[in-house]
């Protein structure tokens, strides 16, 4: 959700106060937050600090010159570009998602009334497809475009933690080009610092983790249809966030949105609908339909392999159920005081 990551960017910045001398530090400018995927704050101020050390050196009026526009250009600005093509990729990609969602499944029997159908999740655990096609069983049609909607899915992730895997190579790149022959210090011991932040490292972690749960999820016809609406309410609160990515990192050369319709979109869109996917879809309807709707069905399914896999599976629900929401309250606050709103909103030079 790339909400709040001034923690961020300040240990990227403590980790360069002794690798660096007080001229890089004096060209390093902070930028406000992103969405966490194609370029993130450290990651953009590494590729900033290699452009630097690429630069020719010598003193000049040329390199005065240089310095010169490089102070007169507000730092908000120098990194708005990649930000904002990151919240444009992802707003385009939570877009397709909803609307593939609600044009194929809308009329199903398992999209339930909160996110716009007619059905019931409890359709979602239909017992005859306990069996021995259980892994597979197409009781409703859907299973064709179930599939394909997984496969779009597991391919957004995967491209997600596949950036955040090139960004600490890059970082990595940028601190041993800039200490070479000096002694570097390490996160737990193991990796460089400057190669993963905290950030990177938990959404990286995110990622795989989705990428777990769809797995997992994908295996059971059953739980296939419960994760395209959780996948669907997730995508939905989404796209709100990165629309407002979009108006807050605005590039040069554009008209940039106003700070009383960011505020005011922050405040009626993008928290509401965050609380709306996230506080009643997510716990309401996916995760009671996960836990108590699904015990019948579990306990055939228990009958037909070994005994004890329903408590297994449950336990898998429980603790699944618990990570998602201790997540989704961390990004609520972190929405909820949003630093880079309130600097947009209170920064004179914005009209």
């Amino acid at each position: 959700l790339g909400i709040g990551l001034e923690e961020e960017f300040q240990e990227f910045r403590q980790s360069l106060v002794h690798e660096d001398d007080e001229d890089d530090e004096d060209d390093m400018a902070s930028a406000p937050a992103v969405s966490a995927g194609l370029m993130t704050s450290s990651s953009a101020l590494s590729l900033q600090a290699l452009l630097h050390q690429a630069a020719p050196m010598a003193p000049g009026p040329g390199r005065e010159s240089m310095s010169r526009r490089g102070a007169e250009e507000p730092s908000e600005r120098i990194f708005a570009a990649p930000k904002y093509a990151t919240a444009c990729f992802r707003m385009l990609f939570c877009s397709a998602s909803c609307i593939i969602a609600l044009i194929y499944f809308n009329d199903a029997d398992f999209w339930p009334p909160a996110v716009g159908g007619h059905g019931s999740t409890k359709n979602c655990w239909d017992l005859s497809s306990v069996g021995a096609a259980v892994m597979d069983s197409d009781f409703d049609h859907h299973n064709t475009v179930l599939r394909r909607y997984y496969l779009v899915q597991l391919s957004y992730h995967f491209h997600s933690a596949a950036f955040h895997v090139l960004a600490a190579l890059l970082l990595w790149f940028v601190s041993s080009s800039k200490n070479t022959g000096r002694t570097q210090s390490k996160h737990f011991g193991v990796f460089p610092t400057g190669m993963w932040t905290i950030h990177n490292m938990q959404s990286l972690f995110q990622h795989l983790f989705a990428v777990g749960m769809m797995t997992f999820t994908y295996l059971f016809s059953s739980l296939r249809r419960l994760g395209v609406i959780a996948m669907f309410s997730f995508d939905l609160s989404s796209w709100f966030l990165h629309l407002l990515q979009m108006a807050i990192n605005v590039p040069a050369g554009r008209r940039r949105v106003s700070p009383f319709w960011i505020k005011i979109f922050h405040r009626f869109f993008v928290i509401p609908a965050f609380c709306y996917s996230r506080f009643y879809i997510f716990p309401f309807v996916i995760g009671y339909s996960a836990l108590e709707e699904s015990q019948d069905w579990l306990r055939q399914l228990e009958n037909m392999l070994v005994p004890g896999t329903a408590r297994y599976i449950h336990g898998i629900f429980v603790v699944s159920f618990l990570f998602l929401m201790i997540i989704n309250v961390v990004y609520a606050r972190r929405l909820f005081y949003h630093s880079h709103v309130k600097e947009t909103v209170d920064s004179p030079s914005r009209p």
